[in-house]
């Protein structure tokens, strides 16, 4: 049997924590799929051990070629009487003996040491009494994201984060700053919070928040009723969205209620609105056009669809389309207050309660950096980052059509999602008139969704090279239909 100090120094032998790192690296959670590694070691070793299971929290940087790095938390069941560079790596974040000591942390406001560092727990006094509750057993959730989701009964859900960056994560930031309203939006209520210490840093692994019951998410119910839509066109001869007509519009008025919320704090830390000014512009334009540079240079990866290359090379290599559309879109002033806004958002991120949708996940676009996530944007990055998710919502009902029958339905369900991408936008326009974030003039308004509808189809581009490359026509058909739309105008 080893003892403690000889467990925890076998857990952080180079050796194991290259062992880690690769499973780390296929992870559904690992955010850095397309960069070679260099380098892994354990910053620091917690355990936890009931019932003679031992569970260690390793704090893991993996370092890259390019010479960044990231940190992942990554909690690990070994045997204790085994020698762990030989063990078999199983993820222990639903085991009861680390579930109930994070749950443990967080309400009774405690903190606990490691090797190195510390975690520390902490509750949200506007929620007394939500983590005192009996019967909060941890179970894992089977959801694939970038994070990981622990329910503690029918009352709580732990959101893990798996890769963390230093200082308060977003979510839990902007989920503090919900409670503080009078009239928040629609959201869960925060309960409390997890963080990882070391020195002065000190990183968000865990955030316990109210369990929202839902029948599905937004993205499932689109899907689910496009389907029935369509069964109903082979008896019909059309396909019926009236179901679907009212969804949207009801996401299109909790979306207005969200961006009310972020602009509705002045004088707030980290919530202040700020105007739209050319610096902002100039940065959009950069960052864009720094997207456009990496994937020409990504172009070689597709090279096995010659056809598929060309297409997307016509929009991004040299002064491509999308780079010259950008620049003109941008070359004028937007007269609008840029505001906090969730980051990435899409039909995933509601929860459909059967009459109604909450809102969750704020941390933002995963491949963005923490900085660029935190920063304050139009609202409409998140509307056009909407319009594309009912996109990616009927091309995934349209992959499971019979091949014979697309060619039939697709021309409807074109028609039908046009429809209600424009009831979508009609509803949000009406719910947000006269704010500080919406431009007076409509050219100035659709000029500012054009730049953000082009700049999310290019990061979605990117995305998808690295991730689902069978999914990349999705973008790319969305970027032909905005630059024909603009031709023919």
């Amino acid at each position: 049997m080893h003892s403690d100090e000889e467990f925890v120094q076998a857990l952080r032998a180079p050796a194991l924590a290259a062992r880690i790192a690769d499973f780390v690296a296929v992870q559904r959670w690992y955010r850095s799929k397309a960069r070679p590694r260099t380098s892994a070691a354990a910053e620091d070793v917690i355990t936890f051990t009931a019932n003679d299971e031992c569970v260690a929290l390793i704090l893991l940087r993996i370092g890259f070629e390019d010479g960044g790095s990231e940190v992942y938390a990554v909690p690990l069941r070994f045997d204790t009487g085994a020698d762990p560079s030989a063990s078999v790596l199983i993820d222990a974040l639903g085991a009861p003996a680390f579930g109930s000591a994070m749950l443990d942390l967080a309400r009774s406001s405690t903190e606990v040491f490691g090797q190195d560092g510390s975690l520390v727990g902490s509750r949200i006094e506007q929620a007394p009494g939500a983590l005192d509750a009996d019967h909060l057993e941890p179970g894992l959730l089977a959801v694939e994201q970038t994070n990981s989701m622990v329910r503690y009964g029918m009352r709580v859900l732990g959101k893990f984060f798996r890769s963390v960056d230093d200082g308060e994560n977003i979510e839990l930031e902007i989920g503090r700053f919900f409670s503080t309203l009078s009239r928040p939006p629609p959201v869960p209520a925060l309960f409390g919070a997890v963080s990882h210490r070391l020195g002065d840093r000190e990183r968000t692994l865990l955030i316990f928040s109210e369990f929202v019951p839902h029948d599905r998410t937004g993205f499932d119910f689109v899907c689910d009723e496009l389907a029935l839509a369509i069964e109903r066109f082979r008896d019909a001869g059309a396909p019926d969205g009236v179901r679907l007509a009212t969804f949207v519009e009801l996401v299109a008025q909790r979306t207005a209620e969200l961006h009310v919320a972020l602009s509705s704090a002045p004088g707030h830390p980290g919530f202040e609105p700020e105007p739209f000014d050319d610096e902002h512009r100039r940065l959009m334009l950069e960052r864009a056009e720094a997207r456009l540079l990496r994937l020409t240079a990504a172009l070689p990866r597709v090279q096995a669809d010659p056809p598929l290359a060309e297409r997307i090379g016509a929009f991004v290599r040299g002064s491509g389309r999308v780079g010259d559309r950008l620049r003109a879109l941008l070359s004028a002033p937007f007269y609008v207050a840029r505001i906090r806004c969730h980051g990435d958002y899409h039909l995933g991120q509601l929860l459909y309660t059967g009459n109604d949708v909450v809102v969750v996940d704020f941390e933002g676009e995963p491949a963005r950096p923490a900085r660029e996530r935190r920063e304050k944007r139009t609202p409409f990055a998140d509307v056009a980052s909407m319009l594309r998710s009912f996109d990616y919502a009927f091309e995934t009902v349209l992959r499971r059509t019979p091949a014979r029958e697309t060619l039939d339905i697709a021309p409807h369900v074109e028609r039908l999602r046009h429809e209600l991408e424009g009831r979508f936008l009609r509803a949000y326009l009406d719910a947000v008139r006269g704010t500080r974030f919406v431009p007076s003039d409509p050219s100035e308004l659709f000029r500012l969704l054009e730049a953000c509808l082009l700049d999310k189809c290019l990061y979605e581009i990117s995305y998808e090279l690295d991730h689902r490359p069978s999914w990349l026509l999705v973008p790319l058909a969305g970027l032909e239909r905005l630059t024909s739309a603009q031709a023919g105008a």
